[in-house]
């Protein structure tokens, strides 16, 4: 079986640069284009090429794609940006019959649902999952809703944007007032109850084949630090993988998947669900739960989907360094592309220091 031929999206975060880990993991020999809308992304300098694109928004979003895509014979894109899954979910059928590579995302409305909080919410409350009890409102102090869930769940209450990652623009707010300036700062605040506290949280990996058959979770209970997973404990969690496995089916969801939840009194309950791979890739696919070699296998071979199981354990993330050569930066900065016309073959100057450099992790 060839090498295969893969675009990994979003590789200046650290959910794009933990696809790019966990496939080289599986396939040593794969051909990887790291694709991101930022010109100092370092994963570009990880991968065979690098490609800058728009963002996925922009108009010219779907050429750009289809470009890189047939500029290097792509076989499979994983998606490793939160903005992208819903424009590549719109773009699948039109960029695979242009390109044909096949593009790992679920169905539009599954994912939909993810992206939008409060849809989530009330998808899985129709379900009869757990689920964080959410209202959308920017005028807290004239709302009736917003009165009601205080009256009803009290602070501190949780507000962030209706669609977003990570910790931006969320923050936990405590008196009315508090909570008038937070919804006023969002173009979409989603108020949330406040769950649990921060040591019940716990992630899971959820993965799904095309027919939306569950192939297997695995959960870590995690440390954050800005909103990134920075120590995940690996276990066995039985309750929040039955109930992940309901969240997934409840959303229609296929392909890659996380659910993220927090223990409480009436069980594990979710506050957010990704339509993609997450932050927690690489640390999983270290453990031995290497989703992304699945969905390779899965998506372009068409084996069944196959996962696990992750060995117990805590897995650490910490910071290497990267040097990147000024003529080879100029580079891309000029050309979007890396390497250039120029430069047909990887730079050799790129020198990188880790921690744990090669015999030393024992």
């Amino acid at each position: 079986m060839s090498a295969p031929r893969v675009m990994v999206t979003g590789v200046g975060s650290n959910i794009g640069q933990g696809i790019v880990k966990a496939l080289y993991l599986a396939y040593p020999d794969a051909y990887v284009v790291g694709a991101d809308a930022d010109r100092n992304a370092v994963g570009f300098f990880a991968c065979n090429a690098g490609m800058v694109l728009p963002l996925a928004g922009d108009v010219q979003y779907p050429d750009a794609v289809a470009r890189a895509l047939g500029d290097h014979s792509v076989d499979l894109v994983l998606i490793g940006s939160h903005a992208e899954a819903p424009r590549m979910a719109r773009l699948r059928e039109e960029l695979e019959q242009r390109t044909g590579a096949v593009i790992a995302v679920g169905p539009v409305d599954a994912v939909d649902a993810c992206i939008d909080k409060y849809r989530t919410a009330q998808r899985l409350r129709a379900a009869g999952c757990h689920y964080a009890r959410s209202i959308v409102s920017s005028s807290p102090r004239l709302s009736h809703q917003v009165v009601q869930l205080v009256e009803q769940i009290g602070f501190p209450l949780v507000v962030k944007p209706r669609s977003g990652q990570g910790s931006r623009g969320v923050g936990i707010v405590r008196t009315m007032d508090q909570l008038e300036r937070a919804t006023a700062a969002l173009a979409e605040p989603l108020i949330q109850e406040y769950l649990g506290d921060e040591d019940s949280e716990y992630t899971t990996a959820v993965l799904a084949d095309r027919a939306g058959t569950i192939a297997g979770t695995v959960t870590m209970r995690r440390q954050l630090v800005a909103g990134t997973t920075v120590v995940a404990e690996i276990g066995d969690h039985p309750e929040i993988a039955a109930e992940c496995r309901r969240v997934i089916r409840a959303l229609g969801l296929c392909g890659p998947g996380n659910v993220q939840m927090r223990m409480t009194e009436r069980g594990p309950v979710t506050f957010e669900v990704n339509p993609r791979f997450s932050g927690t890739t690489a640390m999983r696919a270290l453990a031995g739960w290497n989703d992304v070699a699945a969905v390779v296998g899965h998506y372009l071979h068409g084996e069944p989907m196959q996962v696990g199981p992750a060995r117990p354990g805590r897995v650490t993330r910490f910071y290497d360094e990267v040097f990147v050569p000024a003529d080879e930066v100029a580079e891309i900065a000029a050309t979007g592309r890396w390497p250039g016309e120029s430069r047909p073959e990887r730079g050799s100057g790129i020198d990188s220091l880790s921690l744990f450099g090669p015999g030393r992790a024992r």
